[in-house]
Protein backbone atom coordinates (compact mmCIF):
# COMPACT_ATOMS: atom_id res chain seq x y z
CA UNK A 1 0.00 0.00 0.00
CA UNK A 2 1.22 3.51 -0.78
CA UNK A 3 0.86 5.70 2.18
CA UNK A 4 1.09 9.68 1.40
CA UNK A 5 1.73 11.79 4.58
CA UNK A 6 0.91 15.40 5.83
CA UNK A 7 4.37 17.02 4.15
CA UNK A 8 2.95 14.77 0.83
CA UNK A 9 5.76 12.32 0.75
CA UNK A 10 5.03 8.82 -0.51
CA UNK A 11 5.96 6.01 1.81
CA UNK A 12 5.50 2.24 0.88
CA UNK A 13 4.04 -0.74 2.71
CA UNK A 14 5.59 -3.87 1.07
CA UNK A 15 8.13 -3.74 -1.74
CA UNK A 16 5.99 -5.06 -4.53
CA UNK A 17 4.16 -1.00 -3.80
CA UNK A 18 7.85 0.18 -4.95
CA UNK A 19 7.60 -1.90 -8.27
CA UNK A 20 3.78 -1.33 -8.94
CA UNK A 21 4.52 2.70 -8.31
CA UNK A 22 7.47 2.45 -10.76
CA UNK A 23 5.79 0.51 -13.38
CA UNK A 24 2.93 2.77 -13.40
CA UNK A 25 5.65 5.78 -13.90
CA UNK A 26 7.16 3.98 -16.90
CA UNK A 27 3.74 3.23 -18.13
CA UNK A 28 3.09 7.06 -18.32
CA UNK A 29 6.31 7.68 -19.79
CA UNK A 30 5.80 5.73 -22.10
CA UNK A 31 2.62 6.78 -23.25
CA UNK A 32 3.67 10.24 -23.15
CA UNK A 33 6.61 9.28 -25.67
CA UNK A 34 4.04 7.69 -27.99
CA UNK A 35 1.82 10.40 -28.08
CA UNK A 36 4.33 13.12 -28.87
CA UNK A 37 5.53 10.71 -31.96
CA UNK A 38 2.21 10.20 -32.85
CA UNK A 39 1.65 14.05 -33.07
CA UNK A 40 4.83 14.65 -34.65
CA UNK A 41 3.40 11.40 -37.48
CA UNK A 42 0.40 13.53 -38.03
CA UNK A 43 1.96 16.93 -38.12
CA UNK A 44 4.79 15.25 -41.23
CA UNK A 45 1.64 14.20 -42.85
CA UNK A 46 0.18 17.00 -42.77
CA UNK A 47 2.83 18.79 -44.36
CA UNK A 48 3.41 16.22 -46.84
CA UNK A 49 0.08 16.65 -47.91
CA UNK A 50 -0.17 20.59 -47.97
CA UNK A 51 3.43 20.44 -50.30
CA UNK A 52 2.20 18.16 -52.50
CA UNK A 53 -1.17 20.09 -52.72
CA UNK A 54 -3.26 17.36 -51.71
CA UNK A 55 -5.11 18.95 -48.62
CA UNK A 56 -4.58 22.44 -46.87
CA UNK A 57 -6.13 24.20 -44.17
CA UNK A 58 -6.63 27.36 -43.51
CA UNK A 59 -7.93 28.50 -40.22
CA UNK A 60 -9.07 32.12 -41.07
CA UNK A 61 -9.19 35.27 -38.94
CA UNK A 62 -5.85 36.25 -40.12
CA UNK A 63 -4.78 38.57 -43.14
CA UNK A 64 -2.02 35.72 -43.38
CA UNK A 65 -4.52 33.15 -43.77
CA UNK A 66 -6.30 34.87 -46.21
CA UNK A 67 -3.34 36.32 -48.09
CA UNK A 68 -1.96 32.28 -48.78
CA UNK A 69 -4.83 30.61 -48.94
CA UNK A 70 -5.20 33.06 -52.40
CA UNK A 71 -1.63 32.43 -53.53
CA UNK A 72 -1.56 28.96 -53.63
CA UNK A 73 -4.93 29.20 -55.45
CA UNK A 74 -3.27 31.17 -58.31
CA UNK A 75 0.07 29.54 -57.68
CA UNK A 76 -1.98 26.51 -58.64
CA UNK A 77 -3.66 28.30 -61.74
CA UNK A 78 -0.57 29.50 -63.42
CA UNK A 79 0.32 25.95 -63.88
CA UNK A 80 -2.81 25.36 -66.49
CA UNK A 81 -1.43 24.12 -69.76
CA UNK A 82 -4.17 22.69 -71.59
CA UNK A 83 -7.86 23.22 -69.68
CA UNK A 84 -9.03 25.78 -67.02
CA UNK A 85 -12.32 25.77 -65.58
CA UNK A 86 -13.45 27.88 -62.54
CA UNK A 87 -16.28 26.98 -61.45
CA UNK A 88 -18.13 29.22 -57.95
CA UNK A 89 -21.59 30.09 -58.08
CA UNK A 90 -20.41 33.79 -56.41
CA UNK A 91 -18.16 34.32 -59.29
CA UNK A 92 -17.50 38.55 -59.44
CA UNK A 93 -15.61 40.90 -61.53
CA UNK A 94 -12.59 41.36 -59.07
CA UNK A 95 -12.17 37.79 -58.74
CA UNK A 96 -11.47 37.34 -62.44
CA UNK A 97 -8.77 40.28 -61.91
CA UNK A 98 -7.13 38.28 -59.26
CA UNK A 99 -7.17 34.79 -60.55
CA UNK A 100 -8.22 34.27 -63.99
CA UNK A 101 -5.81 36.76 -65.38
CA UNK A 102 -2.71 34.64 -63.54
CA UNK A 103 -3.08 31.68 -66.29
CA UNK A 104 -0.11 31.96 -68.60
CA UNK A 105 -0.87 30.57 -71.71
CA UNK A 106 -2.44 32.31 -73.51
CA UNK A 107 -3.60 29.93 -75.98
CA UNK A 108 -5.83 27.83 -73.06
CA UNK A 109 -9.34 29.08 -73.16
CA UNK A 110 -9.81 30.33 -69.33
CA UNK A 111 -13.59 29.28 -68.74
CA UNK A 112 -15.94 30.69 -65.93
CA UNK A 113 -18.86 29.35 -64.52
CA UNK A 114 -20.93 31.76 -62.26
CA UNK A 115 -25.07 31.47 -61.61
CA UNK A 116 -27.81 34.20 -62.61
CA UNK A 117 -29.03 33.52 -58.88
CA UNK A 118 -25.65 35.82 -57.69
CA UNK A 119 -25.53 37.54 -61.22
CA UNK A 120 -28.38 39.14 -61.43
CA UNK A 121 -28.04 40.98 -58.27
CA UNK A 122 -26.61 44.86 -57.79
CA UNK A 123 -22.87 44.61 -57.54
CA UNK A 124 -23.65 47.70 -54.33
CA UNK A 125 -26.99 46.82 -53.08
CA UNK A 126 -26.87 50.72 -51.60
CA UNK A 127 -26.66 52.51 -54.53
CA UNK A 128 -29.39 52.64 -56.94
CA UNK A 129 -28.06 52.70 -60.07
CA UNK A 130 -25.13 50.39 -59.02
CA UNK A 131 -24.51 47.75 -62.05
CA UNK A 132 -25.52 44.17 -61.55
CA UNK A 133 -22.43 41.68 -61.26
CA UNK A 134 -23.37 40.25 -64.47
CA UNK A 135 -22.91 43.94 -66.34
CA UNK A 136 -19.38 44.04 -64.45
CA UNK A 137 -18.06 40.90 -65.29
CA UNK A 138 -19.13 41.55 -69.20
CA UNK A 139 -17.57 44.69 -68.46
CA UNK A 140 -14.50 43.81 -66.89
CA UNK A 141 -14.15 41.22 -69.99
CA UNK A 142 -14.35 43.22 -72.47
CA UNK A 143 -11.74 45.94 -71.09
CA UNK A 144 -9.21 42.78 -70.83
CA UNK A 145 -9.85 41.80 -74.39
CA UNK A 146 -9.08 45.38 -75.13
CA UNK A 147 -5.72 45.51 -73.30
CA UNK A 148 -4.68 42.40 -74.40
CA UNK A 149 -6.36 40.24 -77.48
CA UNK A 150 -4.70 37.15 -76.94
CA UNK A 151 -5.94 36.71 -73.80
CA UNK A 152 -9.15 33.95 -74.07
CA UNK A 153 -11.44 34.69 -70.87
CA UNK A 154 -15.25 33.26 -71.22
CA UNK A 155 -18.20 33.32 -68.72
CA UNK A 156 -21.58 31.50 -68.58
CA UNK A 157 -23.65 31.56 -65.73
CA UNK A 158 -25.93 28.59 -64.22
CA UNK A 159 -29.71 29.33 -65.12
CA UNK A 160 -31.79 29.63 -61.69
CA UNK A 161 -32.81 32.63 -60.69
CA UNK A 162 -33.57 31.56 -57.23
CA UNK A 163 -30.64 29.49 -56.35
CA UNK A 164 -27.59 28.03 -58.61
CA UNK A 165 -27.90 24.12 -59.00
CA UNK A 166 -24.29 24.31 -58.19
CA UNK A 167 -23.51 24.67 -54.23
CA UNK A 168 -19.67 23.80 -54.10
CA UNK A 169 -17.09 25.70 -55.56
CA UNK A 170 -14.16 24.20 -57.71
CA UNK A 171 -11.43 24.62 -60.33
CA UNK A 172 -10.90 22.43 -63.11
CA UNK A 173 -6.67 22.46 -63.66
CA UNK A 174 -5.81 20.45 -66.71
CA UNK A 175 -6.52 17.03 -66.00
CA UNK A 176 -7.01 17.55 -62.09
CA UNK A 177 -10.09 18.97 -59.67
CA UNK A 178 -9.39 20.86 -56.52
CA UNK A 179 -12.63 21.80 -54.13
CA UNK A 180 -12.68 24.66 -52.38
CA UNK A 181 -14.29 25.08 -48.87
CA UNK A 182 -15.67 28.09 -49.88
CA UNK A 183 -15.66 30.66 -52.74
CA UNK A 184 -12.96 32.66 -53.83
CA UNK A 185 -14.70 36.57 -53.43
CA UNK A 186 -13.41 35.18 -49.60
CA UNK A 187 -11.51 32.20 -49.85
CA UNK A 188 -9.14 31.73 -46.74
CA UNK A 189 -10.78 34.45 -44.92
CA UNK A 190 -12.62 32.03 -42.37
CA UNK A 191 -11.62 28.99 -41.78
CA UNK A 192 -11.85 26.80 -44.85
CA UNK A 193 -9.70 23.80 -47.00
CA UNK A 194 -8.65 23.20 -50.44
CA UNK A 195 -8.15 19.47 -51.24
CA UNK A 196 -7.73 17.62 -54.97
CA UNK A 197 -10.32 15.13 -55.82
CA UNK A 198 -9.11 11.71 -55.78
CA UNK A 199 -11.48 11.24 -59.06
CA UNK A 200 -11.40 13.93 -61.45
CA UNK A 201 -13.24 13.01 -63.99
CA UNK A 202 -16.85 12.51 -62.79
CA UNK A 203 -16.17 16.67 -61.82
CA UNK A 204 -14.80 17.45 -64.92
CA UNK A 205 -17.29 15.96 -67.13
CA UNK A 206 -19.87 17.68 -65.46
CA UNK A 207 -18.50 21.07 -65.66
CA UNK A 208 -17.82 20.37 -69.11
CA UNK A 209 -21.53 19.24 -70.12
CA UNK A 210 -22.67 22.38 -68.25
CA UNK A 211 -20.66 24.52 -70.45
CA UNK A 212 -21.40 22.78 -73.47
CA UNK A 213 -25.52 22.96 -72.57
CA UNK A 214 -27.92 25.96 -73.58
CA UNK A 215 -30.39 24.19 -70.69
CA UNK A 216 -28.04 24.01 -68.03
CA UNK A 217 -25.99 27.38 -68.32
CA UNK A 218 -26.39 31.05 -70.73
CA UNK A 219 -23.64 33.27 -71.89
CA UNK A 220 -23.83 36.26 -69.77
CA UNK A 221 -23.93 38.48 -73.40
CA UNK A 222 -27.04 37.12 -74.36
CA UNK A 223 -28.64 36.54 -70.81
CA UNK A 224 -27.99 40.67 -70.80
CA UNK A 225 -29.51 41.34 -73.77
CA UNK A 226 -32.09 38.94 -73.38
CA UNK A 227 -32.98 40.55 -69.78
CA UNK A 228 -32.78 44.47 -72.04
CA UNK A 229 -35.33 43.83 -74.16
CA UNK A 230 -37.57 42.64 -71.51
CA UNK A 231 -37.14 45.22 -69.77
CA UNK A 232 -38.13 47.83 -72.67
CA UNK A 233 -41.04 45.48 -73.59
CA UNK A 234 -42.19 45.76 -70.13
CA UNK A 235 -41.93 49.76 -70.22
CA UNK A 236 -43.46 49.84 -74.00
CA UNK A 237 -46.73 47.23 -72.42
CA UNK A 238 -47.03 49.85 -69.68
CA UNK A 239 -46.81 52.95 -71.31
CA UNK A 240 -49.96 51.13 -74.12
CA UNK A 241 -51.54 50.49 -71.07
CA UNK A 242 -51.26 54.02 -69.53
CA UNK A 243 -52.30 55.40 -72.96
CA UNK A 244 -55.47 52.95 -73.17
CA UNK A 245 -56.73 53.78 -70.32
CA UNK A 246 -56.34 57.83 -70.84
CA UNK A 247 -57.86 57.27 -74.01
CA UNK A 248 -60.98 55.39 -72.67
CA UNK A 249 -61.73 57.82 -69.94
CA UNK A 250 -61.95 60.65 -72.63
CA UNK A 251 -64.24 58.87 -74.68
CA UNK A 252 -66.36 58.00 -71.43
Amino acid sequence: MIIIDTTGRKSYSTEFDVISETINSREIQTNTVENTLIESDAKRELKALEEKRVFLYFPGGTQESSDRAKKIVRELLSTVKERCIICDPYLSSSDIVQYALVVRYSQVKVRLISSIAFLKDKADRNIDESHTHAEKIVRTLKEIKEQDSRLNIECRALVGRDKSPLHDRFLVIDNEVYLLGSSLNEFGSRATTLFRAPDSKLLIDAAETWWNSDNDTTDLYNWLQKKDETIKSSKLGGLFKRLLARFNRNNS
